[in-house]
């Protein structure tokens, strides 16, 4: 009941609040159909089921198998705790998908070597860390991904100036 109602009334959650999940589930709140409650329970199935598709897309663009992407997919999807938070108002679905979200846009950072695409995940992982700090804890993981596939990129501020700008902007 507490993220229905904070993002009904655009209240404060309980510590560290989830600013960005209150405002995003108060445009769900807005939504003409159901009750507020189900409205927010619905935001929560939204990122649910985005989370799913950015997995399918991530698996079958890294793989070229649309079988695996849908094998990924299903597995997470019906996976008790992803569906039991993605049936409810809670702030873990859009953790999911926020930290999907970068995962996907880093591998294809990693495919494309494009500022655009290293600013996209900036951004996203920026978000992620504002919204649940614990997505943070990927940090390290996704500099050595950076690292190992184009360690030049410490040398070439240009390269990754636009990134760091993005990361600390979307932090605020």
């Amino acid at each position: 009941g507490e993220f229905q109602l904070v993002s009904a009334v655009l209240g404060i959650a309980h510590p560290p609040g989830y600013p960005l999940y209150t405002i995003l589930g108060r445009l769900f709140a807005l939504l003409p159909i159901g009750d507020v409650a189900w409205r927010i329970n619905f935001y929560g199935a939204i990122c649910g089921a985005l989370t799913l598709a950015i997995i399918a897309s991530s698996v079958r663009r890294a793989s070229g198998s649309t079988s695996a992407a849908l094998i990924a997919a299903s597995v997470l999807g019906v996976a008790t705790t992803f569906w039991a938070q993605s049936t409810t108002a809670n702030i873990r679905t859009l953790t999911a998908l926020l930290t999907a979200l970068s995962l996907s846009r880093l591998l294809r950072w990693g495919e494309t070597r494009s500022q655009r695409d290293l600013t996209v995940f900036a951004v996203c992982f920026g978000l992620g860390i504002g919204h649940h700090a614990s997505i943070s804890l990927l940090g390290l993981p996704f500099l050595a991904f950076i690292l190992a596939t184009d360690p030049r990129i410490v040398s070439q501020p240009k390269r990754c100036g636009g990134a760091a700008a993005a990361l600390a902007a979307s932090l605020t």
